[in-house]
């Protein structure tokens, strides 16, 4: 059985065959992959389920790209890895491509609403860092929460709301389940599983100045770390540019920056380095348009004044924002803001393969929270498509064979747990992995034999040492 530390309890040890941590978009993906897949699911969170940067307020919705069609994978992932420089991994980044055309169907099929451009080839629609546009899709978050709360319902997950990852079990050198904080009693919740996935978000929560929620403070990295999984490219986290006045922790709309004048950008080539700065939201070292974010860097805690010059008809990508802004604030961002840097997404976090294994028997991670598929800059609507894709393909992965009795022993609402969980009656009969798991592990055994990159030559010890 799996070692828990002897601490008060609400209730008795509770065993699932997969322990999703953090409900962002990658972690309702995982759960609800590992649900339709025949397994007993649970899905723990830090604040309310939906929330992490997915959920994040200050801004309309989250951008969704993908390559054009078929013709443009390739295009696409060689771009990825340019914006990247020579920082991500290209098996990864293949991945990640080419299960996007899949992920937006399957957000289809659910029902979830996604927006699409009326003028798709308007400059705006370019992603950050990019050179061409692409697929775009507009993910709304009531959308997503209504049509996949109904989801995880039908599956069965089982919701841990304030729910906080304390540690993992782990027996003989295998992950088996997790110890949470029960956030509203303050005491401790062992669960165990067949395998835990690890979707909790990057470090953006760390920061004084955040464009995520505070829940997002990168301790699930720290707590995989211990256990024997890697960290890749965390040193990359996007810094943009954000709203102090008239609201604050709000994003700014990074396309304005081409009608804009910024206090302290005394250059004589000033707009032509908003007009690059205005392609890309988060700052970036590569680029000579830093000076705009030097510039209003400098201006210290109160941010810099912007100012307008406005055409008399916005592109659709900024009157998107623009209606979005006066309907929850009651003003246009046209009359001026203020702005200063703040932290958003990370570019790095826990190595993962195409299947989201961590290389430690029985952890998965996925979404923000993870690194590899990113360099040091990502290519903008990229984080929406890491996490549903490679929260799908954890979720999968995770979960075990199907069992025919599961559905009938096991099926409960989508609801908060209220009582002690029995176990189903076959759970003593799960196997250690599924199809896709065998897959992964040879993909491993391979690259550890072969050319892999060097965070990948040797795997990390299954007793949680290096």
């Amino acid at each position: 059985m799996c070692q828990t530390r002897n601490t008060r309890r609400t209730h008795g040890p509770q065993d699932f065959d997969v322990l999703v941590v953090g409900s962002g978009i990658a972690g309702c993906e995982a759960a609800l992959a590992a649900a339709e897949s025949g397994a007993r699911v649970a899905l723990a969170s830090t604040g309310e389920t939906f929330s992490g940067s997915s959920f994040f307020p200050g801004t309309w919705g989250l951008g969704l790209v993908g390559p054009a069609d078929e013709r443009d994978v390739d295009d696409f992932v060689s771009t990825i890895l340019e914006v990247g420089r020579g920082m991500a991994l290209p098996k990864l980044v293949k991945g990640l491509v080419r299960g996007i055309a899949p992920a937006v169907a399957r957000l289809e099929g659910r029902g979830v609403g996604l927006r699409g451009a009326e003028r798709p080839d308007e400059r705006d629609f370019i992603p950050c860092f990019d050179r061409r546009c692409r697929s775009w899709h507009g993910l709304e978050r009531a959308s997503y929460r209504a049509a996949t709360s109904a989801a995880l319902e039908r599956a069965g997950v089982t919701a841990l709301p304030r729910h906080e990852l304390l540690d993992l079990l782990e027996k003989d050198g295998r992950v088996c389940g997790g110890e949470l904080a029960n956030l509203r009693s303050g005491e401790t919740l062992p669960v165990t599983a067949g395998a835990v996935v690890l979707a909790t978000g990057g470090f953006g929560g760390l920061f004084s100045r955040t464009l995520t929620m505070p829940d997002v403070a990168g301790t699930a990295a720290a707590v995989a770390l211990r256990h024997g999984a890697r960290l890749v490219n965390v040193e990359f986290i996007q810094i943009m540019p954000g709203l102090v006045e008239p609201v604050r922790n709000v994003v700014f709309n990074e396309r304005t920056f081409r009608y804009a004048h910024v206090e302290g950008l005394d250059v004589p080539d000033a707009a032509e380095l908003l007009d690059e700065r205005g392609g890309h939201g988060p700052f970036t070292a590569s680029l000579p348009d830093r000076a705009v974010d030097f510039a209003f860097s400098a201006a210290g805690a109160r941010g810099a004044a912007v100012a307008y010059d406005l055409p008399d008809e916005l592109p659709e990508f900024m009157q998107t924002y623009f209606s979005w802004f006066e309907g929850e604030f009651g003003r246009s961002p046209a009359s001026g803001v203020r702005i200063a840097p703040y932290a958003h997404a990370s570019n790095g976090g826990i190595l993962v393969d195409e299947c989201g294994w961590t290389g430690v028997e029985g952890l998965y991670a996925c979404g923000e929270a993870t690194g590899g598929m990113h360099g040091a800059d990502r290519i903008g609507g990229l984080s929406s498509a890491n996490g549903l894709v490679f929260g799908h393909a954890a979720g999968e992965a995770a979960a075990p064979r199907p069992c025919p009795r599961w559905r009938q022993a096991t099926a409960r609402p989508f609801s908060a747990c209220g009582a002690p969980w029995t176990s189903a009656a076959c759970s003593g009969a799960r196997t250690r992995a599924c199809a896709r798991w065998v897959a992964c592990s040879i993909s491993w055994t391979r690259r550890t034999r072969g050319s892999a990159p060097r965070a990948w030559q040797t795997p990390p010890s299954r007793h949680g040492r290096s």
